[in-house]
């Protein structure tokens, strides 16, 4: 079978049904790159990362959308814990370090938001947590470095825009 370039990959199964441990790959949801904001990611390397995680075809396809579309709104519970003014400092400033990055990887990704956390004197979770609702809209993803490399750069860097607008506009209130 051949599989055309633009097809999201999905595992093989009925949408309720559990992964199986051994699993075939078959494209079910075409997705043409021609639409707007839809990403430059490999579907199997999202399929990839999502996938530790969940347990039906359903959840995969739910947690894969923040990949491909940019969100409407951010999780209520997860941006009333995460995206507080105290956030605000540490993530412009990531922000800023992720922009001047040479390569956009995972290593890359890792390395920057380690040392804005050591510079802002704050633990990793407190820069991580924050970084992952503002760059997927919810509290819960893969490994933060794995998912902005997906994400990808310019995307990513307006999800901290309006993450940011967000705070000030919540400190503004």
């Amino acid at each position: 079978m051949t599989v055309p370039p633009d097809a999201v990959i999905l595992l093989a199964a009925a949408s309720d049904m559990p992964k199986a441990d051994t699993v075939t790959l078959w494209p079910i949801m075409p997705v043409p790159s021609t639409l707007p904001g839809t990403a430059t990611a490999s579907p199997s390397l999202v399929m990839a990362a999502i996938l530790f995680r969940l347990t039906t075809l359903r959840e995969m396809a739910e947690a894969s959308v923040y990949f491909y579309r940019d969100f409407d709104d951010y999780d209520a519970g997860a941006a009333r814990k995460h995206l507080r003014p105290v956030s605000g400092s540490p993530l412009a400033r990531l922000r800023s370090s992720l922009a001047d990055l040479p390569a956009w990887s995972a290593p890359e990704i890792a390395d920057a938001v380690a040392r804005t956390a050591a510079e802002e004197g704050i633990g990793l979770g407190k820069l991580g947590q924050p970084l992952r609702v503002a760059v997927t809209g919810r509290g819960v993803s893969p490994p933060f470095d794995v998912t902005l490399a997906l994400v990808g750069r310019d995307r990513t860097l307006a999800r901290l825009d309006r993450a940011l607008d967000f705070i000030r506009a919540r400190a503004a209130a």
